[in-house]
């Protein structure tokens, strides 16, 4: 069995007064091998700076904070030498239920995952963002 852990994250913006929130990527998907995984769990390091690269003097807009969107994909063999992937979302977009301070390093973050079946090879195909998942497994596995 392989795992790889696709994080990804953006700026959050406080939309003033009305409490909605606007979200620009700050990275693109960044895949990472866990360090550890089990039937329930896994463990991944990443060290990063991230800089968002946008404009924050919009009106009526105020920084609010960052978001961490991890997905773990477990990939499986059958006896028949079938791959199976297995998608497993993150449960909160800011992960851990709560923003991420600028100028900030955190260590230890933890959260919940959505699991889904796994879906044979042959269905799956690249997330809406360019960015081929099994290409990259195979490739760097």
């Amino acid at each position: 069995m392989t795992s790889v852990v696709l994080l990804r994250v953006s700026a959050a913006y406080e939309l003033e007064p009305w409490g909605d929130y606007s979200h620009e990527s700050v990275t693109g998907i960044i895949p990472i091998f866990p360090k550890f995984t089990d039937s329930e769990s896994c463990s991944v390091e990443y060290s990063g700076i991230f800089s968002p690269d946008v404009n924050v003097a919009k009106v009526m807009t105020s920084a609010f904070g960052l978001e961490f969107r991890l997905s773990w994909v477990r990939v499986f063999k059958d006896s028949n030498a079938t791959f199976y992937y297995q998608w497993l979302q993150g449960g909160s977009d800011v992960w851990g239920g709560r923003p991420l301070e600028v100028d900030k390093t955190y260590n230890d973050l933890s959260g919940d995952f959505m699991v889904y079946y796994p879906i044979p090879e042959s269905v799956t195909s690249a997330i809406p963002l360019g960015f081929d998942y099994v290409k990259w497994i195979k490739d760097n596995a």
